[in-house]
């Protein structure tokens, strides 16, 4: 390791822990508003923590991306910083479900629609993302930077046809049915 290579506090930490601690505040205010007696105030509150709780693990990648990069982060550090909160999500919605499905379906659920999406979706992200810090170190002088390569664009194309298999196709239901035939070839084969 380099001796002036950051540290890993300031390569990941500094870079994931907004996101992961706005998400983690807007999840307790979002399922603890319902304690407000002030309907008003327990509408707004939901609606703004929900809308909180929706971009950090929606869009995350947008913040967490160009602090890792420019904090020197590799690019595998990049993608842990990125998946960081939609993981954590993800874990503690199966968490949640294990409550009442076996172990094998909540891995299952682990899978679901959402969760993918916002997997793809984080990915094509960071392909913007790597894209426009490269933009920013060009624009710098750093000459030998090539702002446009072939991952970040597929990562982007890639999340595009996500977007349009997994939503656009059928409103969602051509592929709900698809995750359905799964859980149904898995779990109730035999029934």
């Amino acid at each position: 390791m380099a001796a002036d290579r950051p540290s890993a506090l300031r390569r990941l930490v500094l870079p994931v822990a907004p996101v992961l601690l706005a998400m983690a505040a807007a999840t307790l205010a979002y399922n603890l508003s319902w304690r407000i007696e002030d309907d008003s105030v327990h509408q707004a509150t939901a609606l703004l923590s929900g809308i909180v709780l929706f971009a950090s693990i929606g869009f995350g990648a947008l913040f967490t991306y160009p602090m890792a990069f420019f904090q020197g982060a590799a690019v595998a550090e990049r993608i842990l910083a990125c998946l960081a909160t939609p993981l954590a999500w993800n874990l503690k919605e199966m968490v949640r479900v294990s409550e009442f499905f076996t172990a094998g379906e909540t891995l299952y659920y682990g899978i679901n629609s959402i969760f993918l999406l916002t997997v793809i979706g984080t990915f094509a992200q960071m392909g913007i993302c790597e894209m426009v810090c490269r933009r920013s170190l060009a624009r710098r002088g750093r000459t030998h930077v090539r702002v446009v390569t072939a991952v970040p664009v597929l990562s982007v194309l890639l999340g595009i046809a996500a977007v349009a298999v997994m939503l656009v196709w059928g409103r969602g239901v051509h592929w709900f049915y698809i995750y359905m035939e799964g859980y149904k070839a898995l779990f109730l084969a035999g029934c």
